[in-house]
């Protein structure tokens, strides 16, 4: 199974701190077996970059992809390809859910009104499946219920009937 992530959202500070996670927070995840995970975070920093080039990445996947705001086709393309995306609250998320390709959101506990408060699927994507914080700024108890959903299903679990 071949699974986009994505970790990092908001070009606000305070936006970006309450949306975003770090890539560390998801090293259990990143050690699911039978998956191959694809970075889709755009804008690297130089911490991101060498923990992905570190041997405990070694099941994160990362290549020159293309860059979602200028190249958004070929991005596009790279995501529609994929079995999966879980993504925090970002333009990779919305693209995925427009695309139709199952993408489970991140969101914190008081989120972007798109995700309104308290349902688990989009309003606006029926590929979308909503993981929330319970706890402000919990990040661990989100990623966790990710990982056992993860762990629990195969690919013919993630698409609709009709898709």
């Amino acid at each position: 199974m071949n699974v986009g992530v994505s970790w990092r959202g908001g070009n606000r500070p305070e936006i970006k701190r309450r949306k975003s996670t770090r890539l560390q927070q998801w090293s259990e995840l990143l050690s699911t077996s039978n998956v191959t995970f694809v970075n889709l975070q755009y804008g690297l920093d130089s911490e991101e970059r060498t923990l992905i080039d570190s041997a405990e990445s070694a099941r994160l996947r990362h290549w020159r992809h293309p860059d979602p705001l200028t190249e958004f086709d070929d991005f596009a393309s790279l995501v529609g390809a994929l079995d999966l995306v879980i993504s925090v609250s970002n333009t990779t998320a919305h693209l995925a859910g427009a695309l139709g390709v199952p993408v489970w959101v991140l969101l914190p506990d008081i989120p972007d009104w798109r995700w309104q408060l308290e349902r688990s699927d989009s309003a606006w994507y029926a590929s979308a499946r909503l993981f929330r914080q319970q706890t402000a700024g919990d990040w661990k108890g989100v990623l966790r219920d990710v990982g056992a959903e993860l762990r629990g299903l195969g690919v013919l679990d993630l698409r609709p009937p009709n898709g």
